[in-house]
Formats: structure tokens, sequence, C-alpha cells
């Protein structure tokens, strides 16, 4: 199918001095920055999940058909925000983020490879600040740095567990040495604050409050001190200008932004969703994994910053529902142990007090028995709830959840963030674990009981770095157990996101590749 982007501008009344062609297939639209609150009549709808599998669970997919399908109830009313996917991924086990079948955002290698080179500037924002600090230190170090003590990484976004742990070498004549590693791009800090920040200005603030080292007095250096503001304004100023690519169907997405979820905050950038919002009545938007991870990290981290949604759309599908139980071939008993986990998904969406519909992702597979037992549980409930076919029928297959949503969208809720920011550090942790992951054991590892102690009392937002295969730490406990365990090794702060991020047991900032990564097919 040919898509006629200028006249899918058009559709949804962008003027032409708004926005700009980039190459043949994808344009940059001028950024709205001049209203931060949500226009009256229009609404933010979330997409979120249960626990999925390793493969994911085609969250993305039902996103693409839901903004098709609620074009296709009126046309032009629905804009699609999703983050850029990161290339080490791509290149490695989890593929692209932009759909399959009929419901697909294009072009597709472009997205997949890089889009429109975002992330390599904020990359070079990051590696920047590195380099900064290495060239201080090599001319004096001025700035007092305890080369034992610098805690900024570099980052590329490729997945390589080589780089995790490197020696890097200033000046090796002189002794001038320190242990290092890199993270991948879309773990950086300064992807976060990209995604946080409403302006350059913003952006420029929170970089230069990152804490990048500490002196050899234990006092912190701040990345101000290497006065990158203009560098960092003319680098962000394409950048800043969200990415506009297409569904097959003809309908606008604005991809922007591409933090994980599980080891950042998983959302797209605020300057993506304000700037949707100037031209769509209803506005889409994803957070990465399940509702314990991107949808609580947008509800309190963002939410509390900018907005909250009107609506959350949780996607299931039988293969996920199994995947969390005992999995033993009589298929509807592993569905009833399976739906503990997605039980409390639903439970903590309930909590935050916002309007939910489920959405149960059909595959070709799925037996019509299994399909009516799902959803006479989720009738027993009084969820509302649509199955969704957009991989096969395209937006008609996601009509009866388009509706769903927009009916539950424009009812009145209050929603109710997890945590005050002004709450002690291991109180906001713990009202995580309880409401979210529905646990209640949290163990601290000796590194993670020290940094407690150092940040309890900071009013920042807390991100948990935690799997997302399972609702614990441990990605093999797949199946809900309230008595499984929250193990934290670390506790790191990005000061200029105003975060705190509890590092759970087994996480790694830099990915590796699988043993037959998609690069080689």
């Amino acid at each position: 199918m040919s898509i006629d982007i200028k006249k899918i501008i058009e559709k949804y009344s962008i003027p032409s001095n708004e926005y700009e062609m980039f190459g043949n297939d994808s344009i940059k639209i001028k950024p709205n920055i001049e209203s931060f609150s949500k226009p009256n009549g229009k609404k933010l709808i979330l997409i979120t999940a249960m626990n999925a599998t390793p493969s994911g669970e085609g969250k993305t997919t039902i996103a693409i058909a839901l903004n098709d399908a609620m074009n296709l109830l009126n046309d032009a009313s629905t804009i699609l925000c999703l983050r850029q996917p990161s290339i080490g991924p791509t290149l490695g086990f989890k593929g692209g983020a932009n759909g399959g079948g009929k419901v697909q955002i294009v072009p597709k290698d472009l997205i997949d490879l890089g889009l429109n080179g975002d992330a390599f500037i904020i990359e070079t924002i990051n590696n920047l600040i590195s380099s900064m600090i290495d060239n201080s230190i090599y001319w004096g170090n001025e700035y007092n740095i305890d080369l034992n003590k610098i805690v900024w990484k570099r980052v590329i976004d490729i997945s390589d567990r080589s780089l995790r742990d490197i020696k890097i070498n200033i000046d090796a004549k002189k002794g001038l040495s320190y242990n290092g590693g890199f993270d991948i791009t879309a773990a950086s800090e300064i992807m976060t604050i990209f995604c946080l920040s409403k302006t350059i200005d913003e952006m420029i603030e929170r970089i230069n409050n990152i804490i990048v080292a500490y002196t050899k007095d234990n006092q912190p250096v701040y990345a101000r001190v290497f006065h990158l503001e203009n560098s960092i304004r003319k680098l962000m100023e394409r950048v800043f200008k969200p990415n506009g690519v297409f569904s097959l169907n003809n309908n606008l997405c604005l991809m922007h932004g591409g933090p994980f979820a599980n080891i950042a905050h998983g959302c797209n950038t605020i300057i993506a969703l304000n700037t949707a919002l100037k031209y769509g009545k209803y506005v889409i938007t994803e957070a990465g994994f399940g509702s314990d991870l991107g949808m609580e990290k947008f509800i309190d981290i963002v939410g509390q910053q900018y907005m909250y949604p009107d609506c959350v759309v949780i996607a299931c599908s039988l293969r996920s529902i199994i995947q969390h139980s005992n999995k033993t071939g009589n298929e509807i008993e592993d569905i009833k142990l399976g739906l503990t986990n997605l039980q409390q998904h639903i439970n903590n969406i309930k909590a935050f007090g916002v309007n939910f519909v489920v959405a149960i992702n059909k595959f070709t597979n799925d037996s019509e028995e299994s399909i009516n037992f799902l959803s006479n549980w989720l009738n027993e409930q009084n969820i509302p709830f649509a199955l969704c076919d957009g991989f096969n029928l395209g937006a008609a297959g996601a009509v009866d959840l388009a509706k769903k949503v927009i009916d539950e969208s424009n009812k009145p809720c209050t929603i109710k963030p997890i945590y005050k920011v002004t709450d002690t550090l291991e109180n906001k942790i713990k009202s995580i674990v309880n409401r979210a992951y529905g646990l209640h054991n949290i163990v601290y590892l000796d590194q993670a009981k020290e940094k407690l102690v150092k940040f309890n009392n900071l009013p920042y937002y807390v991100c948990m770095a935690k799997t997302p295969l399972s609702l614990s730490t441990d990605p093999k406990n797949l199946i809900y157990n309230p008595e499984d365990e929250i193990v934290i090794q670390d506790i790191i702060i990005a000061n200029g996101a105003q975060l705190i991020i509890p590092i759970c047991q087994g996480i790694f900032r830099m990915p590796g590749l699988p043993k037959q990564p998609n690069a080689s097919k």
C-alpha cells in the first residue's frame, strides 16, 4: 500500500508551516510547547499489558489497530504516539516495534534502524559528557574528581555485554585510568530527560543537574561545570521535533523518544503527546511492558508531572495467560492458573482509579472454547473487554475495542498515584511493590541498603528497574505468588531526571545478544 504523506497531513489539518518532510517517508512536526494542560474534550488513552512472553504479546499491534479503528469511526480524530525502537534489541532478539499483519507503522526498516537519527544525538550528548569528564582530568583535574567515583557511563545503541565493564585509560603513562562501562542508549539519563522535558531550556537545565562524579572529598560534580548549553541546544534543535510516520491505513503516528520500560521509564516524549493533543481529539500512547512497569511509571512519573490518562487498555492473549501457568497441556486449567497474573494487573489498574478496557489479542490458533472461557471470566467480573484481531482484519478487527475505549474514556475518573513524591524512598518502593506487583517481601542487598539511607529523603520519583517477565524479580517465577520476593541489588540516582532507580536482581543496563541474533538472519 502506498502512503500519500501530504494527503494524510492535510486530513489532520496540520498547516504546511508546522511540518517539514524528512526524507521521502517521514516528517518532523513543530513541537507544541505552548500549553501543557489537556484541552477540553480531548482524551489520552494509555496502552499497557499483563506480563507477556519473551516475544511480547502484540501490545503495539493493538495500539496501531485501535488508532486505525478510531479513525475509521471518525476520520482524523485520533493520533498514536509510540517510542522509537532501539537498534540493539532489533538486531538482537526482540525485533522492531511497529505492529504486524494489516496494522503496521511504516516504513519498517527506517523505523527499526534509527528513524531520523534522534537516538544518535542522544548518544552523542551522553558521550560528550563522558569525554568532557576525561578531558578535564587529563588537563589537571580542576574539579578534583575522584577517579574511583565517576558514576557517568558511556552509551551505545547496540546490545554488547562485553561493554558492561571496561577499563578507561585517560593517560596510561600518568596512571590516569578508571573502571567504567557502557549502558545501552535507551537507558541513558539523557534519553529519560529528553522524554520528560517540555522545552529545550528545561532539558538543558535538567542535564546541567546530572551528577557525573564525586570529588576526592565526596562532593558531587554536576554536568553544568562543562558549559555544554550551546552545544546541546544546537544538537537538540531538530531532535526536539516529533517524528511523524504512518500506518498502512493512512493514519498519523508520532514516534519520539525511546527509553526502555524495564530499566528506564518506558514512555515516549511529553512533547509528542502535547503535539498530538493539539491536532487530535483522542491520543493513544503506549507504555512499555506491563502495568507493573510502564503503566505504573506513566502514572506515577509522567502523570504527576504532566497529565494522567483518561482510559487504560490492558492487552492480554491466551498465549500470555498460559505462559503464567503450569503449562500442563490442559488449556482451560492452565488458563485458570494464568489468570492470577492478569487479575493482579487488573487490580493494579483499578487501584489507580482509571477507567479501563481489556483487549484480548486474538491469535489465529486460539480455540473458540478458550476464548469463550476467558470472555466469561471477564463478564463475571463486569470487566469491559473486546476481542481484537487487527493483525488479520486491520482496523475492522478493532472496532469493538475502539467503541468501548471511546465510551470508557468519556466517563469521569479520579487518578490516585501510588505514592507522593515527598514520601520517603523506602515507603515509595514499598508502595510500588505492594500495589503494582501484589507482593510484600522486599530484600535489600548491602549496596542497596547503603544507598537507601543516602537517598531516602529526596523528593524524587521512583523508576524501578525490574524484569518484565514476572511480577517478582525472578524472571522464572511466572506463576503469580504473593509470597515471592523483590530483591534490590543497587540504587542509583538520576539527578537531572529527578529519578531514583532501584536496580533489581538480574538487571543489566546493557543487554547482551542471544545465541542466534536477528542480525545474522
